[in-house]
């Protein structure tokens, strides 16, 4: 049996598919990593405000819902679903 685009395809999608699953995941860590570092910061005067308008536009992309998560995470699973049924047919096929 040798290796054919449709392997290479079903193994593209089956790393892809979790890459993308987890990228919102790793986009909201660094954010709650960020705020913590920014939390602990001591500051006084201009950049006392500065840090704070930064703690908001943090906090606000932490607790708005993004659509583009929803995406990604939709497309990840498509991509793995793929994979598996690609893998099932190539299976198939080469049991006949």
């Amino acid at each position: 049996m040798e290796y054919t685009w449709w392997d290479a395809l079903k193994d593209f999608l089956g790393a892809i598919g979790p890459v993308l699953i987890a990228w919102p995941w790793l986009v909201d860590f660094f954010l709650r990593k960020r705020r913590a570092e920014l939390q602990n910061m001591r500051v006084t005067g201009k950049l006392a405000q500065f840090r704070e308008d930064i703690l908001r536009e943090v906090k606000g992309k932490m607790e708005a819902p993004q659509l583009s998560d929803l995406v990604l995470t939709l497309l990840g699973l498509a991509c793995v679903c793929a994979s598996f049924i690609i893998a099932f047919a190539r299976g198939m096929m080469n049991h006949r």
